[in-house]
């Protein structure tokens, strides 16, 4: 087994993780919505590129602003839904996608 530490572990507050977790989320959003600016796709996707990549900075915005140790319970849950949360993202925004070409 590989001796590789992630990031979390090196680092016992969090708060450099929690800040590259909303920077991400952030710059997802703006990127997410250039296919319906670029004419790739239509308004339902635009609308639900938002509302996706918003609910996805709220998650990762209640994991990273959490005032516990990343080795706690609650800590470990809340990144659990944020896996989660992108593990959906992804699919939900594809098939937008397909079902909204620009016509």
């Amino acid at each position: 087994m590989a001796e590789f530490a992630c990031w979390p572990v090196v680092e016992s507050d969090g708060k450099s993780t929690g800040r590259q977790i909303l920077i991400y989320s952030l710059v997802l959003i703006p990127i997410s919505l250039l296919p319906a600016f670029l004419g790739m796709s239509g308004s339902l996707y635009l609308a639900g590129a938002l509302a996706l990549g918003t609910a996805l900075l709220y998650v990762g915005w209640r994991l990273a602003t959490l005032k516990v140790a990343p080795a706690t319970a609650r800590s470990k849950q809340r990144a659990r839904q944020l896996l989660q949360a992108t593990v959906i993202y992804l699919p939900l925004l594809f098939a937008l996608m397909m079902l909204n070409p620009k016509s």
